[in-house]
């Protein structure tokens, strides 16, 4: 603050620096956690795991496999025939043949 006739800066520095003193990353302290990363289950109410789950790799990361669309897996083999299979890539519609 330039001009500080209220006399605020004081305060919320002082409320800064406690934040930046005690701040502790979430996801960090989770994963150090057993307790905590057991939290992160499929279903709440039983230790079962959900056998229909797939994850793939995307971006280096690994995330749940998206659904079919049109009987086109999204990560597909070949991008292009698969609807946002990969960031950029270009959605096209399978075109329906006619008997």
């Amino acid at each position: 603050m330039i001009d500080d006739s209220l006399g605020l800066a004081a305060d919320l520095d002082q409320q800064m620096s406690s934040h930046m003193a005690t701040y502790e990353c979430e996801w960090k302290a989770a994963l150090a956690s057993p307790e905590r990363l057991g939290r992160f289950v499929t279903f709440a109410n039983t230790p079962a795991s959900d056998s229909t789950l797939v994850f793939v790799r995307e971006r280096d990361h690994r995330v749940p496999a998206q659904p079919m669309f049109d009987g086109v897996a999204l990560n597909s083999a070949r991008p292009d025939e698969a609807l946002g299979a990969t960031v950029g890539s270009p959605i096209r519609a399978k075109s329906k043949s006619s008997s």
